[in-house]
């Protein structure tokens, strides 16, 4: 797995940067984090099917993304903003 700690704004970001079927992503920031799956590096264009991460708190660790996203086709890339304010984020890929 690599790992790297990603500012992320209010505005969608990526948050990996190559195709993964699994990430461990971690709210280092105070405000509540939104992961959206995607396929492909195009960002989302809504907040439709993502998923909250409270600050300090893991997005399912070890869950294939496939599986947290279901019905979203072939996904392979995540995005994450912040709802307020910015922050930190760590991102373990597989």
């Amino acid at each position: 797995m690599s790992e790297s700690t990603i500012t992320v704004g209010t505005g969608w970001t990526l948050l990996t940067a190559t195709a993964v079927s699994s990430a461990l992503v971690v709210n280092r920031g105070s405000d509540r984090l939104l992961v959206k799956a995607t396929v492909g590096a195009t960002a989302p264009t809504n907040d439709d099917g993502c998923i909250e991460v409270l600050p300090g708190l893991p997005l399912y660790p070890d869950t294939p993304i496939a599986t947290l996203f279901p019905g979203s086709g072939a996904v392979n890339r995540l995005f994450g903003r912040f709802q307020s304010v910015g922050g930190l984020v760590s991102v373990n890929c597989a």
